[in-house]
């Protein structure tokens, strides 16, 4: 069995006549091959969209938890605000 000649896996890609020509100029612009210029596109719009895959469920349960904590207290505030308008400041002391 012979060995492969490139260390990365090949793809088949099927892209439409006029998008393979985009990338063809693109790449002729840029100096590289239409493989680069799409290996490089590729990498931008998957560095653009990273998310942080870090985050465990855990964190994501405590800041709820926080979030709910700051509502409450914020509906408290504002309920006491309601009440002192309605009511007079003098109801509240």
């Amino acid at each position: 069995m012979s060995e492969r000649k490139y260390k990365n896996p090949q793809v088949n890609l099927r892209l439409p006549v006029e998008l393979r020509d985009k990338v063809t100029k693109l790449a002729e612009v840029n100096g590289r091959s239409s493989n680069q210029e799409m290996v490089a596109a590729i990498e931008a719009w998957v560095s653009k969209n990273e998310v942080n895959l870090d985050v465990s469920v855990t964190d994501v349960t405590n800041r709820v938890t926080v979030l709910e904590k700051e509502i409450g207290l914020t509906k408290n505030c504002l309920n006491k605000d309601l009440v002192a308008q309605l009511c007079g400041a003098d109801w509240l002391t």
